[in-house]
């Protein structure tokens, strides 16, 4: 990456998440330092493709399914299941040309 400049994140069990997570005024979590990291690398992350994003909603789909109360029928949820693995399967393979040339 270029253009990045290193930054530095603290965290004290006396700081508070509200505060920029400077020395003088820390985070108290490591999720609040984690959550600046990904807000100052943002700008220089790739955008995700169309493909990309579906594979990855089609995974959230998967696990919500996956262990919800949505089915009484477990063969039901198996089939559902299956059906988003396959379809997550494709997405995964697919490439820009192909994704044009099915719409």
């Amino acid at each position: 990456m270029t253009g990045v400049e290193a930054s530095a994140y603290h965290v004290s069990s006396t700081g508070s998440d509200a505060y920029p997570g400077t020395r003088e005024q820390p985070f108290a979590t490591l999720l609040a330092a984690q959550a600046a990291v990904w807000r100052a690398l943002l700008p220089w992350l790739p955008p995700p493709n169309g493909a990309a994003l579906a594979v990855r909603r089609l995974r959230q789909l998967e696990r919500s399914f996956a262990g919800s109360a949505y089915f009484e029928d477990d063969a039901a949820r198996a089939r559902l299941l299956a059906l988003l693995a396959a379809a997550r399967a494709r997405w995964a393979r697919l490439t820009w040309e192909e994704i044009q040339r099915d719409n």
